[in-house]
This record gives C-alpha cells, sequence and structure tokens, in this order.
C-alpha cells in the first residue's frame, strides 16, 4: 500500500461540455513529473471521451459541476 493523491480541475464549459483535467498527482507528498502521466496532465480526459460519442447524452441537463471538500456538486437544469 501507499499513499497517493489526484488533483482534478472539473467544469462545464459552453454548450455543457464537461471538463476533467488532470492538473497533479503526487505519491507520498512528492508530485509526479508530467512525462511520468504519459501525457494526460493538463489534457481535458473527459472531453476526449465525450467527442468520440458525439455528445453523450448523459451530460445533457446538466447545469453546473463542481467539487467541494468530501462532496461532488452537481446541479441540473430546471
Amino acid at each position: 500500500m501507499f499513499r497517493a493523491r489526484g488533483r482534478f480541475d472539473l467544469s462545464l464549459g459552453n454548450e455543457g461540455t464537461p471538463y476533467a483535467i488532470l492538473e497533479d498527482v503526487t505519491v507520498f507528498g512528492l508530485s509526479l513529473p508530467k512525462a511520468w502521466l504519459g501525457g494526460l496532465k493538463g489534457q481535458n480526459l473527459i472531453g476526449q471521451a465525450v467527442s468520440q460519442r458525439n455528445g453523450s447524452p448523459a451530460f445533457k441537463g446538466i447545469k453546473s459541476l463542481h467539487v467541494e471538500p468530501g462532496a461532488l456538486v452537481l446541479e441540473v437544469e430546471d
């Protein structure tokens, strides 16, 4: 076992496009170099998956998405 943490920037852009960008990964408190993460750091991971599905209907109707300590807050359209 080891202690690791990942930090992501999650948001919805114009037209409800989701963004999940990997900002950092730490192992035992040390940040891993970008090269060790296979080019994933700084990339929009969800956007790439959604674009391959032509705008997955699972994301339609979502007004906002953000992370608070201990919670993922999702607000849907009326």
